[in-house]
């Protein structure tokens, strides 16, 4: 690909930023749920994971064996991070769909979806 071709990314790879605008648009994720919605390998989203929070901006909690993830609230543009990647999302329609799949709550056992 022509280095003109090329899309810069905003955080520093298409997983990265793919990963961000999912994490604003649905509050929290599991890293297996996280891949699968991105089409990517678990390992390639943990390291994703694992760089983002380094630097801070995302932080993760682990219940069981599930790493769970979310944006870091406490950073000090937090804010300003999740207005821009709730603005990306909303151009995003791809991702935008795969964010509302990915909203689930749990439901009362019998209750109609």
């Amino acid at each position: 690909m022509a280095p003109e071709t090329r899309k810069p990314y905003l955080f520093g790879s298409r997983t990265r930023d793919r990963l961000l605008i999912l994490l604003a648009l649905t509050d929290e994720l599991h890293v297996r749920g996280a891949a699968r919605a991105l089409g990517k390998g678990p390992s390639e989203i943990a390291k994703a994971v694992t760089s983002l929070e380094r630097i801070g901006v995302v932080v993760s909690r682990i219940v069981g064996t599930t790493r769970f993830v979310s944006l870091n609230r406490r950073w000090y543009a937090a804010v300003e991070l999740k207005a821009l990647l709730e603005r990306l999302g909303a151009a995003d329609s791809e991702l935008s769909a795969i964010a509302v799949r990915s909203r689930a709550r749990p439901r009362r056992i019998g209750k109609p979806l």
